[in-house]
């Protein structure tokens, strides 16, 4: 019988760490840094990432990240992520800006020069 319950044991460790727990910190961290390797257009290299806060709903989850210039620590913004449940991991669904201080979207397209108009010649 002690062997059988031995066994049982044994399988149950197994089994429970084998699984991944979603619900986490750092399992959103984690979908949010590989969501912002696919970013050619970002230069994180400057810059770090804190997960603030996370608020989890089921199959989805709201998460709070603040971008840090690492040049100055003045320089930062916090984007808000909403990321769904894929299987054994999360998956950004959408990013918005939530607030942020003396910096610029992370997120955000280069700005494109416009065509200009000449400026006009002054009158004596």
């Amino acid at each position: 019988m002690r062997y059988v319950m031995l066994c049982l044991a044994v399988v149950a460790a197994i089994v429970t760490a084998g699984c991944k727990r979603l619900d986490t910190k750092a399992a959103v961290q984690e979908a949010i840094d590989a969501h912002l390797k696919q970013r050619a257009d970002l230069m994180m290299s400057g810059m770090t990432t804190e997960v603030l806060n996370v608020q989890f709903h089921g199959d989805t989850a709201d998460a709070d990240v603040r971008f840090q210039s690492k040049q100055s620590a003045a320089m930062s913004v916090t984007i808000r992520y909403t990321l769904r449940k894929a299987g054994d991991h999360w998956e950004v669904a959408s990013s918005s800006q939530a607030h942020g201080g003396m910096g610029t979207n992370p997120h955000a397209m280069p700005p494109t020069s416009a065509p200009t108009s000449p400026e006009p010649e002054a009158s004596h």
